[in-house]
């Protein structure tokens, strides 16, 4: 039985290959990517810290706490893939008092862009086949049953499939609308800077001591009118760092349109002035990415209502320590 995975990114990515390592033939769609075959979403846009020790108290949480060991795990069965198990975190701004003030806390971190452009070569020593395409299209083989499915994609080809995995983030309601209505988007950005700043320890990372971010996704059914936040941090990203980050929430469900990017980024520089004033004026270029989330916290991850052979995995607000421990559990079921 060959399985399609839709989505090039993280989820789809680390699901593919332990898929593969169970034994079954994958399909990897990428419908997002750049020069040389490199991914540019949120993925490549993404903090990528791994704080075990902040995972919430519930049973998400203490699977979340696993998330080092598992990404120690894949580094060593598949090479460097941008792992750092131990590197600097300080927080800053409201909530961070519940740690010591201004101490450094171990944190690792997925470098971003580094996992990015890892992920063409380790998909294939794994014998993952990717296509990369947009899937227009999804629909059942048989309409009354059957399991199979037709995966119709740009430039008038198409696959079939024994199932199909949703792992596209943003695009995944697009594709299978009667998905749960607590997934919904936002759009982030971020400023790729042209230098590693003065006056930052190179390497550390700097991140919110409570991130906004989440506290928005919570109230997104509620909204009569868009709202955008600005959660500051700092990661490294390659040679440089990316600081961040902004999120915009509309009253819908769905992606829309892409807000202005010179507005957007106005908006983030703002932000930023109250946490740093000199990092908000350095030259970089703005990025913004939609980006899937559940309002409930809860990602989608198992099987699709009413859909034989459709299954979900998307709506993560933690992916980067959410993701490597639940997708051997997904492969297996």
């Amino acid at each position: 039985m060959t399985v399609a995975v839709i989505g090039g990114g993280l989820a789809g990515s680390l699901l593919a290959l332990e898929l593969r390592q169970r034994g079954l033939p994958v399909v990897l769609v990428d419908g997002s990517h750049g020069s040389a075959g490199v991914t540019e979403g949120a993925t490549e846009l993404s903090y990528g810290a791994v704080a075990a020790w902040a995972a919430p108290p519930t049973p998400l949480g203490r699977l979340m706490r696993q998330a080092p060991g598992r990404w120690g795990e894949l580094q060593q069965r598949y090479g460097a893939i941008g792992w750092r198990r131990r590197c600097w975190l300080r927080l800053h701004g409201e909530g961070a008092m519940r740690w010591l003030p201004g101490v450094p806390l171990p944190c690792g971190q997925v470098e971003a862009m580094g996992f990015a452009a890892a992920l063409p070569d380790v998909l294939a020593r794994a014998g993952v086949q990717r296509r990369q395409a947009r899937v227009v299209r999804l629909e059942p083989v048989q309409p009354n049953g059957g399991g199979r499915w037709r995966l119709e994609l740009t430039g008038g080809e198409s696959l079939e499939a024994g199932a199909v995995v949703l792992a596209a983030g943003a695009q995944c309601r697009d594709l299978w609308p009667a998905l749960s209505p607590s997934l919904w988007v936002s759009w982030a950005g971020v400023i790729e800077l042209e230098q590693w700043p003065a006056g930052y320890r190179r390497g550390q990372l700097v991140l919110p001591g409570r991130f906004e971010r989440l506290a928005l996704e919570r109230r997104a059914p509620a909204l009569e009118r868009e709202q955008w936040v600005v959660d500051a941090g700092l990661v490294p990203w390659g040679e440089t760092a990316l600081v961040g980050q902004i999120s915009l929430l509309r009253p819908s469900p769905r992606v829309g349109e892409p807000p202005d990017p010179r507005w957007m980024e106005q908006c983030l520089r703002k932000g930023l002035e109250r946490f740093d004033s000199a990092l908000a004026q350095l030259p970089g270029t703005y990025r913004q990415v939609p980006v899937a989330f559940c309002t409930d916290g809860q990602p989608l991850v198992g099987r699709v209502p009413d859909a034989l052979g459709l299954w979900q995995f998307t709506g993560f607000s933690a992916a980067f320590a959410q993701v490597p421990v639940l997708a051997p559990g997904l492969a297996d079921a």
